[in-house]
């Protein structure tokens, strides 16, 4: 009797966490036994992965739906008509893997990043949309996976996806006709990184506090527009970095307060147009581009507009806000040709110290001197019909509200202390 009282008691310490396990390892089984092209509803609870997707299926959890494991959360190999939906990942390995799969929707997915990221390879028609995606944050970049990589593909849409602290937010690798809109990368190395592509359109995507906003390589045909591209600020980063690419169109993007706005190396067939660059320290930096256009761009508050090497490129139909030519006739072109390259500047941006002394007299005699010179060679950034400056030019200015709550706190503080002492 007693024998049986305790086996009965031990039974009753272990059923617990008898049920967990084998909740766990019925995600796999509920998978295999779902019809091909059905809707499997999960509960809100952990189970445990890794599971393997092959047929066409749909798998939509509640809130407090997560998949756990020590490897890979779900493989999905070789099938069509895939999609998960507002699941929470919290794997060792990649939450997602897939391979050769023809329509693959990821929709409402969370991860929490650890030592590998989402990982996808010849997909044609994927979705990505509405997803949240975060890394270690006291970790160095360098050692933090890649968010999402996805590899030899085409047909691809994403949309409102936000990555942070991970290596880069997205990184492609030879794909064709993708838009990737309305997404958020910050706190990375690269916000979004493409190597090799045809058919790319950027909308509408902020990228902010990475190493480099944009990094774009080896690319035909592509459209840059209506990003944010914010606070790249470390002494080696660039807003938009373009190189060996084809066919661009860089237009309608606000850059505000990055190291270098923009890089380009081996350029053709582009044009920047209607972009507003403001408080950047360098706008442009141009390598073996001759052809690139840019075309009535706003630049307000930069130490330096451009720099090159002996091609240069196009410029026309800009506004400075440090031409001080005239406008005799009141057609909004100044009568004098604006010459963008300073001497100064070009030394500063070799020894970044020299800002300190950008408006001393002796800086400003120099810029002087470099506007009066000859201003026909297109070797020397010359901006033959500037725009001339309105008042109605609505430039986009941000109030940072902590540091003027700390310069009004200082000032009170102080006038007060002052009073004491009298």
């Amino acid at each position: 009797m007693l024998k049986k009282t305790i086996m009965l008691f031990v039974f009753m310490l272990v059923l617990p966490f008898a049920n967990k396990t084998n909740a766990a390892e019925n995600l796999q089984q509920l998978i295999d036994e779902a019809p091909i092209n059905s809707v499997l509803t999960l509960k809100a609870k952990t189970y445990a992965g890794p599971v393997l997707i092959n047929k066409p299926l749909t798998i939509i959890g509640v809130e407090g739906t997560v998949i756990e494991s020590k490897t890979t959360g779900i493989s999905i190999e070789k099938t069509a008509d895939v999609k998960l939906e507002n699941i929470t990942f919290k794997t060792v390995q990649q939450p997602i893997f897939a391979n050769e799969v023809i329509g693959l929707t990821l929709s409402k997915l969370t991860f929490s990043l650890q030592d590998e990221g989402v990982e996808l390879r010849k997909m044609n028609q994927l979705v990505i949309e509405h997803n949240y995606m975060t890394g270690l944050k006291e970790a160095h970049f360098s050692k933090k996976p890649n968010g999402y990589e996805i590899y030899e593909s085409k047909g691809i849409q994403i949309d409102n996806v936000k990555v942070q602290n991970v290596q880069d937010g997205l990184y492609f690798e030879r794909i064709e006709n993708i838009k990737v809109t309305n997404t958020i990368s910050e706190s990375g190395r690269y916000g979004l990184h493409f190597m090799y592509g045809s058919e790319v359109t950027l909308q509408y995507n902020t990228v902010s506090n990475n190493v480099t906003g944009l990094m774009l390589m080896i690319i035909n045909q592509l459209d840059v527009s209506y990003n944010t591209v914010l606070r790249q600020l470390a002494l080696n980063s660039n807003g938009l970095y373009l190189y060996d690419v084809q066919q661009a169109t860089i237009q309608q993007n606000d850059f505000f307060e990055n190291t270098v706005a923009t890089v380009w190396n081996r350029v053709s067939d582009t044009t920047f147009e209607h972009n507003l660059f403001q408080s950047n320290g360098t706008v442009f930096e141009a390598e073996k581009s001759p052809a690139v256009e840019v075309r009535n761009n706003i630049f307000n508050g930069n130490i330096l507009v451009a720099r090159s090497d002996k091609a240069g490129f196009i410029l026309e139909n800009n506004m400075y806000d440090d031409y001080d030519g005239y406008d005799f006739d009141g057609n909004g072109i100044g009568d004098t040709p604006h010459q963008t390259y300073t001497s100064f500047g070009q030394w500063m941006v070799r020894k970044p110290v020299y800002q300190y002394f950008i408006e001393s007299p002796s800086v400003v005699l120099l810029n002087k001197m470099d506007h009066e010179t000859e201003t026909t060679d297109t070797a020397l950034l010359v901006d033959p019909l500037p725009k001339i400056a309105t008042l109605n030019t609505n430039l986009q200015r941000e109030i940072v509200w902590w540091q003027l709550i700390l310069g009004f706190s200082s000032i009170v503080l102080i006038s007060f202390g002052w009073r004491k002492l009298q």
